[in-house]
């Protein structure tokens, strides 16, 4: 893969970041809806290569917690690392906004469909733990799981 770099989000990247999520297939269009609202309003991340986003995470840096939003990486691009570049210079930024922890919600364990499985297992791999799950929290059928990683 070229050379990746990780840029702060830009205005004209919005179009990119919501076809990357879209392509996934997994994001409602409420989810859509919601993501463009939110990495217009809160800190947002570009994976770029090339100048072309190929992946973005969104993000709350609030004391005392910060907040994963969206995390979502292009299918050709996933496999490269890019989903944990994303991740950790996110959490550096909350951090130094000195959170003493962060939190997300990503599909929980009602659903054996593998790339729920394998959002879950990258998270548990960078340090996330499960806090609690909501049964139908996303929708009928689909449980929430709510994740927390502490900074020590």
């Amino acid at each position: 893969m070229a050379r990746v770099k990780i840029r702060a989000f830009k205005a004209k990247d919005l179009k990119a970041i919501l076809r990357i999520a879209k392509s996934l297939g997994y994001f409602s269009l409420k989810d859509l809806k919601n993501m463009r609202q939110d990495a217009l309003k809160n800190n947002c991340l570009v994976a770029a290569v090339n100048s072309k986003p190929v992946g973005f995470i969104v993000f709350s840096a609030l004391k005392p917690k910060g907040k994963i939003l969206w995390l979502a990486v292009n299918r050709k691009a996933q496999g490269f690392g890019l989903g944990s570049k994303l991740l950790k210079r996110a959490e550096g930024r909350i951090k130094a906004r000195k959170a003493s922890k962060v939190m997300l919600h990503t599909f929980g364990f009602s659903g054996n469909y593998l790339p729920f499985l394998k959002v879950r297992d990258f998270y548990y791999r960078h340090g996330f733990q499960r806090l609690r799950e909501i049964p139908n929290g996303f929708m009928q059928g689909v449980d929430k799981l709510v994740m927390v990683k502490e900074f020590g």
